[in-house]
């Protein structure tokens, strides 16, 4: 089994997402909390996202989210499905495994190149935590500065 089809397989078996956002300058930005519905298909899994957010300010909000991951070659590719199921929209691919082994907090496997959206500059890093669950972390570079979000899937 490769390191891509064994970090598909982790994120399968994922119930809930909890993530935090900060901005560069360190004030913290809000928070996510969410149960996760897995929809496994023949090459892919997607991940459907519902919770509570609390935005700057401290007001909470509903939030949902649905991305989907797959394996496509070398590569483990990551979409958003804000377009619907079958419009995804590639925003991340990781190269992972060229030496075999899975990406750590130390060795993070990053994004092979940046997603743009409007005038926002997205790139990732992905990697398993010490308990083997799947850690995302997003670097939004925009127009008012530079904003970091992290995810952890369980």
């Amino acid at each position: 089994m490769g390191v891509a089809t064994g970090i598909l397989e982790r994120l399968a078996l994922v119930s809930r997402v909890v993530s935090v956002g900060a901005r560069v300058d360190g004030r913290v930005g809000g928070w996510y909390r969410g149960l996760v519905e897995v929809d496994c298909g023949a090459r892919s899994v997607d991940l459907v996202e519902r919770g509570e957010t609390r935005v700057p300010g401290g007001r909470r909000v509903g939030a949902a989210s649905a991305n989907r991951w797959w394996v496509d070659g070398g590569l483990l590719r990551l979409a958003h499905l804000r377009e619907g199921r079958d419009r995804p929209v590639g925003i991340a691919a990781f190269e992972l495994g060229v030496d075999g082994s899975a990406p750590s907090a130390a060795e993070p496997a990053d994004s092979v190149e940046p997603h743009v959206c409007d005038r926002d500059l997205y790139t990732a890093s992905l990697w398993l935590d010490g308990s083997g669950r799947v850690r995302l972390a997003w670097r939004i570079e925009t127009p008012g500065g530079v904003e970091r979000l992290s995810l952890r899937y369980r």
